[in-house]
């Protein structure tokens, strides 16, 4: 069964909450690492990180435009969903 965008968007916030909590002082990931991560194709990791960034969920790092992090809106929109499903994402 493939992948939905709604999957992928939850796997890239989980996984860039895991990457913030396990190492803070380096929070981020670039999408070569999410894509790693996900083992999911490239043009639907970046139609899932557009919709993240349009929504402020996820942010891109101004220092190098290549690495994505976890906002403070994401972080709260991962908080509120259940294990199953989540529609903030």
């Amino acid at each position: 069964m493939p992948i939905t965008d709604g999957e992928i968007r939850r796997g890239v916030v989980e996984t860039l909450y895991m990457r913030a909590k396990d190492n803070p002082e380096n929070p981020s990931l670039t999408k070569a690492e999410l894509q790693e991560a996900l083992k999911v194709a490239d043009d639907a990791l970046d139609a899932s990180l557009s919709k993240l960034v349009d929504r402020g969920l996820v942010l891109v790092e101004a220092e190098t435009w290549e690495s994505y992090i976890l906002s403070e809106q994401g972080l709260k929109a991962l908080g509120a969903c259940e294990l199953s499903y989540c529609p903030h994402l």
